[in-house]
């Protein structure tokens, strides 16, 4: 018999022994694919061997030993297919994670060779503009003295200039980033959400499971409050705890001051139309009170974050000097016009004066204060947490990291960036108040009203000396002052980089609007309506139709009356349908 005879009566019996079942299982196809294995595996190892292993180990009348090689032989093919395919498979999947990690880094690389080229070009273009404003600001009869201050203000404000620039550029040019993380972040991305609305999941099951006659005393986090935050760069979450009320509106009341003051998702003039905020930044200018509001604010901030730093001493430098200084001047001025235009002059009663316990603690207070944030300001970092995972692409990563401190190294700046040298001037505004203090204290005569209205006129030069802080509170030039992302703070109180939103579709300008106030005002520019002629004379070009031309003329009357420039394009597409047509 031979081998194929011998084989096809195998499969006949495997066959008939199957159709004799009455109902079919479901472990007889593997069983089946199993022994169809075995016999291959058998079948080709006897042929490697010549056609004479199987048959001298069962001429020995080894059954079980025939059995057990028969498997062995198929196990061995069964893990060599199984190793094949899984390195296969691991490179199918290694392929494109290497694919995109080298596209990665080539459009890195390629980034940051067209930002240093630039960087170049607006290094260059700068510096040109420094020049040519100094020649616009110097004057050939000026005195030498004055040009060179001129030479020095304008050198002094060029680096920042360029620090802002730069920075603003590798925001714009990383922004291009957002959409092309590498598929291992987007996996870590969702790894580290997925576990925390798994934690999420764990803390309201455990609350649930809590005993509900504690709900008078503790209260819930509200579900704001369980949003995923990116804080510093790790990923962390309210854990759902229970916290006693008193917490929970102490939490409450600095998140809605803090979002109120400087909010992560509004821009200033948003902000000033938002009532609450005019009423807290009122409040800041109330004198007295004022000093004690800005004292809790410095208790709410976040001190940890360079650009909250910052603001912080510019607002507060900014309140006193319109409250302290301003207000001051002219409530002193007043009331010496008052004394001095009555009958019997009373300047000793109603004349400005200080007192001396309330004014100088309030003085000590404020120094320790502005001291004090300055101080913290060297040991603060910029902020590496976001709102939305789709703003990733902000924080200040490895690469942006070194990218700000090379930027940083341009214009020798440190942490605090220019205000840090407004620290020595407000040092020197201190020494000088307190030592013409001293010198007032030792020659006028003590617990005299003249004593206390030189105090009362030195808290006022204090103040007025905050006026070069005063520039850097305007939206535009907050950006020279400090070179780190701008900050804000969420409804939960948390330090994310501020990121603007669009605003709704009402708040836009759009065309029509454009239109409408170009009538009364002159800075919109009227919209572009083409001439008929030019239109007779470049559109229409069927000279020989009468009715075509009779048309063309009536359209071309139509757009020269138009004042819209959407119609005009339409009857242009009109036109352009009627030639086609008639051709």
């Amino acid at each position: 018999m031979s081998r194929s005879e011998f084989r096809r009566r195998i499969w006949q019996v495997v066959a008939r022994s199957i159709s004799r079942q009455a109902e079919y299982k479901v472990y007889y196809l593997p069983v089946t694919i199993y022994l169809a294995l075995l016999w291959r595996s058998t079948w080709k190892t006897s042929v490697e061997q010549g056609g004479e292993y199987w048959t001298q180990i069962y001429t020995k009348s080894n059954t079980w030993r025939t059995f057990v090689a028969a498997h062995v032989v198929l196990w061995k093919y069964i893990l060599t297919k199984a190793s094949l395919g899984l390195l296969l498979v691991r490179n199918m999947t290694l392929a494109p994670r290497l694919a995109v990690d080298f596209v990665g880094k080539q459009s890195l690389a390629l980034q940051d060779r067209f930002a240093n080229r630039v960087e170049g070009v607006l290094d260059s273009t700068l510096d040109i503009l420094a020049q040519k404003v100094k020649i616009l600001l110097k004057d050939p009869y000026m005195p030498i003295s004055i040009q060179v201050t001129i030479d020095d203000f304008v050198d002094i404000l060029l680096p920042d200039l360029k620090l802002a620039v730069f920075t603003k550029t590798n925001e714009y040019i990383g922004s291009y980033r957002a959409d092309v993380h590498t598929k291992r972040k987007r996996i870590d991305r969702d790894a580290v959400e997925k576990s925390a609305v798994d934690i999420d999941d764990m803390d309201s099951v455990l609350d649930a499971l809590g005993d509900d006659d504690d709900s008078s005393v503790y209260s819930d986090s509200s579900d704001e409050e369980n949003e995923l935050l990116h804080f510093r760069g790790i990923a962390i979450r309210n854990n759902g705890k229970k916290r006693c009320q008193c917490k929970g509106l102490f939490r409450k009341g600095r998140s809605w001051v803090l979002y109120t003051l400087s909010p992560y998702d509004r821009t200033f003039w948003r902000s000033v139309k938002n009532p609450y905020y005019l009423l807290l930044q009122a409040i800041g200018l109330i004198p007295g009170v004022g000093m004690l509001w800005w004292f809790l604010v410095f208790l709410l901030h976040d001190k940890r974050d360079e650009y909250q730093l910052s603001q912080f001493i510019v607002g507060f430098q900014t309140a006193k000097f319109f409250s302290q200084g301003c207000f001051s001047l002219l409530k002193g001025a007043f009331l010496y016009y008052m004394c001095a235009t009555r009958d019997v002059p009373h300047c000793e009663v109603n004349g400005p004066q200080a007192r001396y316990q309330i004014e100088g603690l309030f003085f000590f207070l404020q120094i320790v204060l502005v001291w004090l944030t300055f101080f913290i300001l060297p040991y603060s970092e910029p902020c590496k947490s976001v709102k939305d995972p789709k703003d990733l692409y902000l924080l200040d990563e490895d690469r942006n990291d070194r990218s700000q401190a090379a930027l940083r190294a341009k214009v020798r700046l440190g942490r605090g960036g220019r205000l840090m040298n407004l620290f020595w001037w407000d040092t020197f505004a201190v020494v000088l108040v307190l030592a013409l203090g001293s010198v007032a204290y030792i020659v006028v005569e003590q617990r005299s009203w003249q004593l206390r209205s030189t105090f009362y006129w030195l808290s006022t030069l204090y103040g007025l000396t905050s006026l070069p802080f005063v520039p850097f509170k305007l939206p535009v030039m907050g950006a020279l002052l400090t070179p780190t992302k701008a900050t804000g703070y969420t409804r939960q109180g948390e330090t994310v980089i501020r990121v603007i939103t669009q605003p709704p579709p009402s708040k836009q300008i759009h065309l029509g609007t454009r239109n409408r106030r170009a009538s009364s005002s002159p800075i919109y520019a009227q919209p572009f309506s083409p001439p008929a002629s030019w239109l007779s004379k470049k559109l229409v070009t069927v000279p020989e139709d009468s009715e075509a031309q009779a048309a063309s003329n009536s359209v071309a009357a139509e757009i020269s009356d138009s004042s819209s420039l959407a119609s005009s394009v339409q009857l242009m597409r009109t036109i352009q349908h009627m030639q086609s047509s008639s051709m």
